[in-house]
């Protein structure tokens, strides 16, 4: 897969995320990779405007989740049938289902943009609870 297009997108919460976001944006900038951003992230990048995730969804080649498990699993709740490969970056102490950390990323860019990768399919549960008496 050529990844063309990525969507950013970051749990705005943690601290040093907006430097992560900053940093990430420059690498795949350096490999003239198009960059959309969700809503918030575009805030804390200085950016104008932003993308809702189902948007990121349906335009980008790959989405690049700045945060942790709960922030990947917040994005795949979010893009409905628009499921596009996630490459965490974990933004944090511990990420389990997180590719990369804000110091290893810049080597996770490179093999994105050389086509260096190897996507893994996970399996996506549903589930439901019921309340009774």
């Amino acid at each position: 897969m050529h990844t063309k297009t990525i969507g950013l997108i970051a749990h705005t919460g943690k601290p040093g995320v907006a430097e992560v976001i900053n940093a990430v944006t420059q690498e795949f900038g350096r490999f003239s990779i198009s960059i959309l951003f969700e809503k918030e992230t575009a805030q804390i990048a200085g950016k104008k405007s932003g993308h809702s995730i189902a948007e990121l969804g349906a335009a980008t080649d790959l989405l690049v989740v700045a945060g942790g498990d709960g922030s990947i699993l917040r994005v795949v709740g979010q893009l409905g049938e628009n499921i596009k490969p996630i490459f965490g970056i974990n933004v944090g102490s511990l990420g389990f289902l997180t590719t990369a950390s804000s110091s290893t990323y810049r080597e996770a860019v490179e093999c994105i943009a050389r086509d260096r990768i190897n996507f893994s399919q996970r399996a996506l549960l549903e589930a439901r609870v019921t309340l009774g008496d």
